[in-house]
């Protein structure tokens, strides 16, 4: 379910409770009876539809991502939705924990978030551009309101965008840069 049904349905449940107690009023030997079957015979019913134990989407989008990676890359990821997979992938699975994904390209993070960064990468308080100097740096997502001064600098690799230290890359880039951008990726799901 989306975040942004929540309040519509707490509204509904206040509504529902107060058409249960009605019917108990009204109906009080038959009302348990058929307040129960009213809730469990939609969700019988509906289950399939809102089944998720297949559903991979994430997860294999972030395996896809870090497979993709050189040894020792910085990645930062501008939304939380990548962020916490690949912080799964990395800390519980132990899927390539040489790269470090940084949260967010914005300077706006929390102590915390820079003491457990800070243990594996202490350069993680250093903006994008002086880490591109020392280290291969790519990006989620590039937006060229958010990246001004960085646009230039921005080359499509696969699902990510790799930042160069300098402009050069755009003069050597070819139509061959486009084709290779998507490379063959795992995906499985629902739709295998």
């Amino acid at each position: 379910m989306q975040r942004f049904y929540l309040p519509s349905l707490l509204l509904l449940s206040i509504w529902i409770a107060y058409g249960a107690l009605y019917l108990q009023q009204k109906l009080p030997k038959y009302a348990a009876i058929f307040v129960v079957l009213i809730g469990i015979v939609p969700s019988l019913w509906n289950f399939s539809a809102v089944d998720r134990s297949s559903f991979f989407h994430t997860y294999e989008i972030a395996w896809n991502i870090l497979e993709q990676l050189p040894t020792d890359a910085v990645l930062g990821v501008r939304s939380d939705v990548p962020l916490f997979s690949l912080w799964y992938l990395e800390e519980i699975e132990h899927v390539r924990t040489d790269v470090v994904t940084l949260a967010g390209t914005d300077d706006a993070k929390p102590d915390w978030y820079f003491q457990k960064v800070s243990q594996r990468f202490p350069d993680a308080k250093e903006p994008l551009d002086t880490l591109a100097q020392r280290y291969e740096v790519y990006l989620d997502r590039a937006n060229r309101d958010v990246h001004p001064q960085l646009w230039p600098r921005l080359e499509p690799v696969g699902l990510l965008f790799r930042l160069h230290p300098d402009n050069t890359w755009s003069e050597r880039w070819t139509p061959e840069h486009a084709e290779r951008a998507f490379t063959s990726y795992r995906l499985r799901g629902p739709y295998d």
